[in-house]
């Protein structure tokens, strides 16, 4: 058994002191070569090999094998975090164009025991073809669903996976944020670049898109690359309640809810509680998107109650409107008459007399007595009806001959509510319209006949001296007349007498 553990606690430690040179493997080695340009019979190109070190120790002693591999590495030493990048022309004959170059970096790592590790990477690219010069950039969300004002962190990653230097970088994510991320960021070849942005969520699903544009070191082009889309799910709990209320029986009132999922999102550890905080399922379910769940409840009340029902998920609170319930009361026990008569029907000045007789005939008081007309409104109101028989008289006015129609409301000890009905033709006493008697006239003779003669006397005046006047002119039209015509004989006898 000491044998067994010895041997146990031996390779532990081996594995400890292992552990640094693992971890300090780490490099990122690229190679660039645009040998696109060399025709079929071959010739030089420039080789630039870029070595990163990603891990905690400096590298020395690097070298590069190789196809014509004369590399100036003498004397190099690369620390941690630290790119430096190799380039030479290399002669690249006919026979290897389109055939793949392979490039192997070696280096040493001096660990903390005083010990040295040599570590090897191979890079390679294919003789007549142009550089894979890309730069990338990748998003990843601590979560994809969120609701309204909760945050979601983003984390962008931009790796420069050239041989080359990039410069001028920005990252654009529009939908998630509409001014520019990062600007003017410079990435060594191999170098990458870790950023994270807080986004709250909205009301509404957003798509992250990043986008970077930069520009390789000794180009003035611009460059472009799109990293993955990210649906920023928006989280929408929503439950929709619909509940039908049952007739009230002498076993209760039965409540019925179809609760069904609307939202964007399963809801789990659903319950559902009635205003005492009753339960009214007893285990928990779930709903689906889409999914619908019936429940029915009976309630039992002793007195008047609104009943109302709380829903209660993982991610979700709502209730539902109140509804008064009360106790049950036989309607065998309503022995109330609700009868009309028309005392006078319809006159001249529209109105006409109506009698209500409201006939109690239970044992117990109804309450909240009202009696409206449908157009007219409330025509009668009263707090209580005792058991007996009650007249109410009432004068309707309305313009035009129409059929009156008049509700009886009333509410019984339990405050259960009830409604009687009836209606009355409101017409006139006769289809035909009957004239208006003629208000009687007294005439006095005796002044009649004073104001007659005095009327005529007046008049009897007025024609004397008219004739008066007229015989007066009638003179004086005579003397005129005959002493022109005396006249007249004279000139004629003077001129006889001149001949």
């Amino acid at each position: 058994m000491n044998k067994t553990l010895k041997t146990l606690i031996s390779l532990f430690i081996c594995l400890i002191m292992l552990m640094p040179a693992v971890s300090a493997n780490a490099a990122s080695v690229f190679v660039s070569a645009d040998t696109s340009a060399l025709t079929s019979e071959g010739g030089y190109s420039a080789v630039t090999i870029t070595v990163r070190n990603s891990g905690s120790l400096p590298w020395q002693n690097i070298t590069i094998s190789g196809h014509d591999a004369n590399f100036n590495t003498s004397g190099v030493i690369i620390q941690p975090g630290e790119s430096r990048s190799f380039t030479h022309s290399v002669f690249i004959s006919a026979d290897l164009m389109g055939t793949t170059l392979s490039y192997t970096v070696s280096w040493e790592e001096l660990l903390a025991d005083g010990s040295v590790n040599t570590r090897y990477e191979t890079v390679s690219f294919k003789a007549g073809e142009a550089p894979k010069n890309i730069v990338t950039v990748t998003c990843k969300a601590s979560r994809t669903n969120a609701k309204t004002g909760q945050d979601i962190t983003l984390t962008y990653t931009i790796k420069n996976e050239s041989g080359v230097a990039v410069k001028k970088l920005k990252l654009v994510d529009k939908k998630v944020k509409s001014a520019a991320m990062i600007e003017n960021l410079t990435l060594a070849p191999g170098e990458i670049y870790t950023f994270t942005y807080v986004f709250t969520m909205r009301d509404q699903t957003v798509v992250s898109y990043p986008v970077i544009t930069y520009t390789f070191e000794g180009s003035s082009t611009e460059s472009t690359n799109h990293g993955n889309e990210t649906i920023l799910g928006f989280i929408n709990p929503q439950i929709n309640v619909v509940v039908h209320q049952s007739e009230n029986s002498p076993e209760g009132i039965t409540f019925t809810l179809y609760i069904s999922n609307n939202g964007n999102q399963k809801l789990r550890d659903i319950t559902v509680t009635d205003d005492l905080g009753n339960k009214v399922n007893t285990e928990p379910f779930s709903l689906g998107v889409g999914e619908q769940k019936i429940l029915t409840y009976v309630v039992v009340p002793t007195e008047l109650r609104n009943v109302f029902f709380s829903i209660k998920g993982e991610s979700y609170r709502d209730q539902t409107e109140s509804y008064p319930v009360r106790p049950y009361v036989d309607p065998a026990l309503i022995q109330l008459t609700f009868t009309l008569e028309v005392v006078s029907p319809l006159n001249s000045q529209n109105s006409m007399e109506l009698l209500f007789t409201l006939n109690n005939e239970s044992s117990f008081t109804f309450n909240n007595i009202v009696i409206t007309e449908e157009l007219r409104g409330e025509e009668y109101v009263c707090e209580s009806l005792k058991p007996g028989i009650v007249t109410v008289p009432i004068t309707v006015y309305v313009e035009s001959p129409r059929e009156l129609k008049f509700s009886l409301y009333f509410e019984d000890y339990a405050g259960n509510p009830y409604v009687f009905t009836q209606s009355v033709t409101a017409t006139p006493i006769s289809s035909e319209t009957m004239p208006e008697p003629t208000q009687n006239i007294e005439i006095d003779i005796g002044s009649l006949t004073k104001s007659i003669t005095g009327k005529l006397t007046s008049a009897l005046k007025i024609l004397i001296v008219i004739a008066v006047l007229s015989i007066i002119a009638i003179v004086i039209l005579t003397v005129l007349e005959n002493k022109r015509r005396k006249a007249a004989r004279s000139r004629r006898t003077a001129q006889r007498q001149q001949q």
